[in-house]
């Protein structure tokens, strides 16, 4: 579940104070990952894909939570992504950041869910999430988040960061993924699990 009055549209005002604050220009795009676990969440293919675009498309690339800094530093160099890239370490006001970017972004390798990926929708953002994530199997490709097949391919995960790139595109599909979370508020996930124990003491009761 999301709390949905937590990640909200309503924050951007909050959001433009932290683009300003890191100096985004008004025509980059940012992407955001958030998460802990580099690795595992595919930090590598995201930054490998915003090299991919780079040359064309403005953008900025917040990196939000815990892993190996000092490697993926040096693949930001290796990329030529230096001024492009912030690591911005944990943050206690995550949804500010949400609310600051344009497009997130996590192709991890394996997620059994991942709640990042419920709180940026609900926040409006659109997401490119990787098949191998459980919370693909809430989305609808096209409409209300983009699903990248296979996350170790930087090329097609530039590709859908590039069809992104349209205001009205992201503005679409974020709309339409805040109605997706609004399925999954904190109540909604209480509610379906406690239906489900009382499925199973009557299924106990009747044994």
């Amino acid at each position: 579940g999301v709390d949905l009055e937590r990640f909200t549209p309503a924050n951007r005002a909050a959001g433009s104070r932290v683009r300003e604050k890191f100096g985004v220009r008004s025509d980059e795009t940012v992407l955001l990952f958030a998460g802990s676990g580099f690795e595992r969440k595919g930090l590598r293919f995201a930054l490998e894909a915003a090299a991919l675009c780079a040359p064309n498309m403005p953008l900025k690339f917040f990196i939000v939570g815990h892993g190996d800094r000092a490697k993926h530093r040096k693949l930001v160099h290796r990329l030529h992504l230096d001024g492009r890239v912030m690591f911005l370490g944990r943050r206690e006001n995550i949804e500010e950041f949400y609310a600051a970017a344009d497009v997130f972004i996590l192709p991890t390798l394996y997620e059994p869910f991942g709640s990042v990926v419920l709180e940026a929708m609900a926040s409006g953002l659109p997401c490119i999430v990787s098949s191998t994530s459980g919370a693909a199997e809430i989305l609808s490709h096209g409409v209300d988040s983009l699903v990248a097949q296979d996350p170790t391919s930087s090329p097609e995960l530039a590709h859908l960061v590039e069809l992104l790139r349209d205001a009205e595109t992201r503005a679409r599909i974020g709309t339409a993924a805040r109605q997706t979370a609004m399925n999954y508020s904190l109540d909604a996930n209480v509610s379906r699990t406690l239906d489900l124990y009382r499925r199973v003491c009557e299924i106990k009761s009747r044994s």
